[in-house]
């Protein structure tokens, strides 16, 4: 049985991946939704919809997917 390749000469570990995953889904969580609070804030509110729209689909597991971008925004 083949194990699978693993590169482990930086200490990079599958849990590492996976934290270092989750910490950059929530920065771009975080982008968007300060980009809709300085949208609102300038009276850009349908702007602002469409990156709650974005952030809201990032914490229900969604990805940005190009092919999706319609379907994400509306």
């Amino acid at each position: 049985m083949m194990k699978p390749y693993r590169n482990t000469d930086n200490g990079m570990t599958f849990d590492k991946a996976d934290g270092i995953a989750r910490r950059n889904k929530k920065e771009l969580e975080e982008f968007f939704h300060e980009c809709y609070v300085k949208l609102f804030h300038y009276g850009k509110e349908d702007e602002a919809f469409r990156f709650e729209m974005i952030r809201d689909h990032l914490r229900e597991g969604g990805t940005l997917d190009p092919k999706q971008a319609a379907r994400i925004i509306g």
